[in-house]
């Protein structure tokens, strides 16, 4: 039987409100007409960025952990949940385009999607060593 991951058994709606509330927050800092960085130049441009990879890479780590209660086999919650990232990114990124001052990236959504599997690589490293 594959390795599953295996959390407490809590309820499915505490499980995703990690999820639901992050993503309300990725809409909300997405639905602002501007962010200012207080650094500008290459380093305000790569904070950014860096910003976009760990955003999506927490996401990506909640999803893995509210599908893990429900026991799918370890590399197929991972599979899902990079792509429900992914597949958020691009709806976000598409989201942007009807906000004043701001626009999509297919560049971005390429860092959040790089987040995701990075995160997920090493969220699953972590918990494998863990037991």
């Amino acid at each position: 039987m594959p390795t599953m991951f295996r959390h407490k058994q809590v309820h499915p709606i505490l499980r995703w409100l990690p999820v639901l509330a992050w993503v309300a927050l990725i809409y909300w800092l997405s639905d602002q007409p501007q962010l200012d960085s207080p650094i500008s130049g290459a380093w305000g441009m790569i904070l950014r960025k860096l910003a976009h990879l760990i955003e999506y890479g927490v996401l990506t780590v909640f999803i893995i952990r509210a599908i893990a209660g429900d026991k799918i086999p370890r590399q197929r919650t991972v599979i899902i949940a990079v792509i429900v990232s992914i597949l958020y990114a691009m709806g976000d990124e598409i989201h942007q385009i009807f906000v004043d001052g701001r626009r999509g990236s297919g560049v971005d959504v390429l860092i959040d999607g790089f987040g995701a599997m990075l995160a997920s690589i090493i969220y699953t490293r972590w918990r494998s060593r863990r037991k």
